[in-house]
């Protein structure tokens, strides 16, 4: 869990740019596919470290199929700067 808050989803592409995905691997290497809860797809974001570095991690294979797990429920459950948004930490 602490591995996942530290491996951020920053900032939702602009909805013109937004790449609708079903996994990580539709989005490629440095985005994760940012699903809602129950959902089957989402959109592609750069993933990001706590310190907003970019993170360029290969696709996750527990991306693929509809996302029953949450990163955060609250706010709180973020680092300073991020929001929770559907289940997963996004820079604001």
């Amino acid at each position: 869990m602490k591995k996942l808050i530290w491996l951020l989803v920053v900032a939702l592409l602009s909805t013109c740019f937004a790449r609708e995905c079903s996994s990580d691997y539709d989005c490629g290497v440095g985005y994760s596919c940012v699903k809602e809860m129950y959902k089957s797809h989402g959109e592609c974001a750069k993933t990001i470290d706590g310190f907003g570095i970019q993170q360029f991690n290969p696709p996750r294979d527990n991306s693929i199929g509809i996302k029953t797990e949450s990163q955060c429920s609250f706010n709180v459950d973020c680092p300073i700067g991020f929001t929770c948004h559907s289940g997963s930490c996004i820079k604001r």
